[in-house]
């Protein structure tokens, strides 16, 4: 009976250290969807991102344009839109 007890605990402490992203970078998402070829990129103090599977983490970004941390890993690829770098994002969370 204490192993499920102890199963029970691990799992959802390692669900808490899910909440945040190591390392991660703060960013807001752009709507560029008016322009040629561009969707919504991830917009950051210093540059823009790309990313290629935003759409795996919808639930995760906040709404209304607010800030959020994410970590990333470069991407292989070409973009039409041209607007930022190619990433395959890794982690989103809503703080660091």
């Amino acid at each position: 009976m204490k192993w499920i007890y102890v199963i029970g605990v691990l799992a959802l402490g390692s669900c808490a250290k899910q909440m945040s992203c190591p390392n991660a970078v703060k960013g807001k998402i752009k709507n560029l969807v008016g322009l040629d070829g561009c969707g919504f990129v991830i917009e950051t103090k210093d540059k823009n991102f790309e990313p290629v599977n935003l759409g795996d983490f919808e639930k995760q970004l906040p709404k209304g344009n607010k800030p959020f941390y994410f970590t990333y890993e470069p991407f292989e690829g070409s973009s039409i839109c041209m607007a930022g770098q190619i990433v395959k994002i890794t982690c989103v969370s809503k703080k660091k």
